[in-house]
């Protein structure tokens, strides 16, 4: 984005949300309640990579919409000014001609003003106390990914019941709360929006040192753990930052990056084996050898400590084209 969105004070939003977002080419998979949900517009220009799987919304009261994979968040003018290439002011003259209004009502339900929103992103804080509203996961849902109770007990991973999603929590290095991630099969979102996911690594504050391996969902982090292999962390998403990488090699010995096995993945993958590679770093890269699966938490037990045991480093490990 051009500037930062929240130095601005003026924030129009379409009459007309689905239409104006059509009428930028971004196509609406889904409506569900106030979200429209679909691929991130700008996934590829900040990570290099296309959405594959949708991780983008854009609240259809408000406007304003965010990434739960990349971060990409802001009001409907900053969506604009993104996809069109064009200025603050112009953006802001585009959704005007759309019917665009000043302020909105009420946002997700809450009767919050957009300047409301800035100010709550800026200095909203979680506490420990916030996560007391949830319990562990029940039985079902632990089966159904492969996951036991002390693999969530360990992360410190919990479950909302009126909404039957997975919270996982955001905590620096030190282990102080910043927020969370709320998912279901249909949503996932950050608390706030604003979080700063690329600033931190999920699970480095429970990380005891030795081997680090890196993958991309921390559900992920709780399948190793559920079949006796510890040491997993998770970049909460698909983009891993300079921040992320450096936090890795202060704090472990080796680096097992264990991104996703398809294209995405893969090209992510060869992106920080040239970037690090060179630089005298301990690196090395998960094997999945013949396995189809797209991530650990589709493998056996067996099949993850295969990967993890016959690691590849960087000059054996090949990717598909």
């Amino acid at each position: 984005m051009k500037k930062g969105w929240l130095e601005r004070r003026e924030y129009p939003v379409p009459a007309d949300i689905p239409e104006a977002l059509a009428e930028l080419g971004i196509d609406v998979l889904k409506i569900i309640g106030d979200e429209a949900n679909g691929k991130c517009p700008m996934h590829y220009e900040r990570t290099g990579k296309y959405d594959q799987h949708p991780s983008w919304s854009c609240n259809t009261a408000s406007g304003v919409f965010n990434c739960f994979s990349c971060m990409y968040t802001g009001p409907f003018a900053q969506l604009v000014v993104d996809v069109l290439d064009i200025s603050w002011d112009e953006a802001v003259e585009w959704v005007r001609q759309r019917g665009g209004i000043e302020r909105v009502n009420k946002i997700l339900g809450r009767g919050k003003y957009i300047d409301d929103l800035v100010a709550e992103q800026e200095t909203e804080v979680y506490t420990e106390a916030d996560l007391a509203l949830y319990t562990l996961p029940p039985r079902e849902a632990l089966r159904k990914r492969g996951l036991t109770k002390a693999s969530c007990e360990h992360y410190g991973v919990l479950w909302d019941p009126e909404r039957n999603m997975w919270i996982t929590p955001i905590r620096d290095r030190f282990g102080k709360l910043l927020g969370w991630q709320e998912k279901s099969e249909r949503v996932f979102k950050n608390r706030p929006y604003s979080v700063e996911k690329s600033k931190t690594l999920f699970g480095l504050h429970v990380f005891e040192g030795g081997t680090a391996i890196l993958f991309e969902s921390p559900l992920d982090c709780l399948r190793l753990y559920s079949v006796g292999v510890k040491g997993a962390v998770s970049s909460y998403g698909a983009a891993v930052s300079d921040w992320q990488m450096q936090l890795l090699f202060e704090s472990a010995d080796l680096v097992i990056l264990a991104l996703d096995n398809d294209r995405d993945g893969w090209k992510a993958a060869k992106q920080l084996k040239q970037r690090y590679r060179g630089m005298g770093r301990r690196l090395a890269f998960y094997n999945y050898g013949s396995s189809e699966a797209k991530d650990a938490g589709a493998q056996s037990g067996n099949e993850i400590r295969f990967g993890v045991d016959h690691r590849l480093s960087p000059l054996r490990v090949r990717f598909p084209d």
